[in-house]
């Protein structure tokens, strides 16, 4: 086991890590369709578009966001002409959550933004093992159970 010098360490590194990740999602960016748009904008044009269309239900369930946070999210990109909601001719009490091609170009950009930025990253993450690629998988995993319980206090 670390020494507790190593794991306060790891945990000065972890916070710096989320104290970046805040200023990220806190950051608009532009993604080629002439309006600025956050990262929780952007990835919810995203999954909408890899999804081909997708029910409010659906998108909380991919996300694990709440149903309510996601119908806000998907009205306000709506009024922003990158989403449209249209009713599922199969299922008519059904509302399916489409890109426009407006979310289509930024959804591309977006795709071409992360190919560009993580290049490095990912290609460190390919030289690992598959030991340690698990071990570092099951630390992001315990990682999140461990946040989310600051969340249920």
């Amino acid at each position: 086991m670390p020494q507790n010098t190593a794991i306060e360490a790891l945990f000065e590194s972890l916070e710096k890590t989320l104290v970046t990740y805040s200023e990220i999602e806190r950051k608009a960016y532009d993604f080629g369709v002439g309006m600025p748009l956050y990262p929780a904008e952007m990835h919810m044009i995203s999954k909408v578009h890899k999804l081909g269309g997708a029910s409010i239900t659906e998108l909380a369930q991919q996300t694990g966001v709440t149903k309510g946070a996601v119908s806000m999210l998907v009205s306000k990109l709506v009024q922003k002409g990158l989403l449209e909601k249209n009713v599922d001719p199969d299922n008519r009490s059904r509302v399916v959550v489409c890109t426009t091609g407006a979310g289509e170009r930024a959804s591309a950009c977006h795709e071409a933004f992360h190919a560009r930025h993580d290049k490095e990253f990912l290609a460190w993450l390919g030289t690992l093992d598959d030991a340690a690629f698990a071990c570092i998988n099951e630390f992001g995993r315990r990682m999140s159970v461990w946040m989310r319980g600051y969340l249920d206090e």
